[in-house]
């Protein structure tokens, strides 16, 4: 009896090319952690044409990375969104802050929904449990972001096609009422600086940090506001700065 011979791997048929040779016979690619068979050695062209109409529609974000059939996990769902916010930060239309903001939301509320629960099976109910589970050191202020964010996430989702219907959130998922948040802010120690601690720092600040707290004071400029400020903004003793944020102009 003969030994079958084993097949030795072929070379990749140029340079830059970007499919490897599997033991199997098969051009390969991985994307997110998984292998994915693109065609057989002997057909190298083939197999590099089902790749790049792979690339335009999981890779290049040209179309969803995932049917809308009820199959997508929350992880994937959060990704596709993230993914999205991330090259509207790059193109300068969303806030380092604001993407930051989203990040965090989701890193808590992923584990604590299940990342890999399908989207199809979340309901009233799992919304109810993860708001349940809320730590108790966060704030209303904090709790309404994130209960925001995650609406902003699944909203994103349906208007995206990553989803074919829009999820039931339940009464539990939304704002707390707002006579809570009032109580909350009066519980707290006041954070307002009074009339002689004011003063005192006035005096007692350098130059430009004193012209931080009058800017502050009576230009409604925050720390962002101010170091963004050039030399160049001052037209005779006015600031001609839009709002940063908003574009609206303004005027100090």
């Amino acid at each position: 009896m003969v030994a079958k011979q084993k097949k030795s791997k072929p070379d990749k048929p140029s340079k830059g090319f970007p499919l490897f040779a599997h033991r199997r016979g098969y051009r390969c690619k991985k994307f997110k952690g998984k292998q994915y068979n693109f065609g057989p050695w002997d057909d190298p062209q083939g197999a590099l044409k089902a790749w790049k109409e792979f690339e335009v529609k999981h890779v290049l974000g040209m179309a969803p990375t995932v049917a809308k059939d009820g199959s997508i996990t929350l992880r994937q769902m959060v990704n596709e969104f993230l993914d999205g916010k991330q090259r509207k930060a790059d193109r300068g239309d969303l806030s380092p802050r604001t993407l930051k903001q989203y990040v965090d939301s989701a890193k808590w509320f992923v584990p604590a929904m299940g990342p890999e629960r399908l989207v199809e099976t979340i309901g009233p109910a799992d919304f109810t449990r993860v708001r349940h589970n809320f730590p108790p050191r966060w704030g209303v202020s904090y709790s309404d972001a994130l209960v925001m964010h995650v609406r902003t996430i699944f909203k994103f989702a349906y208007e995206n096609d990553l989803i074919s219907k829009p999820v039931r959130y339940g009464s539990d998922w939304s704002k707390a009422p707002k006579k809570k948040a009032r109580l909350e802010k009066h519980s707290k120690h006041n954070k307002e600086f009074t009339r002689t601690e004011t003063l005192a720092l006035i005096g007692a600040a350098p130059l430009q940090i004193k012209a931080m707290i009058l800017l502050g004071l009576n230009c409604g400029y925050g720390n962002l506001d101010c170091a963004r400020l050039r030399t160049t903004d001052l037209n005779g003793v006015w600031l001609n700065v839009p709002r940063g944020k908003t574009g609206e102009p303004r005027r100090a």
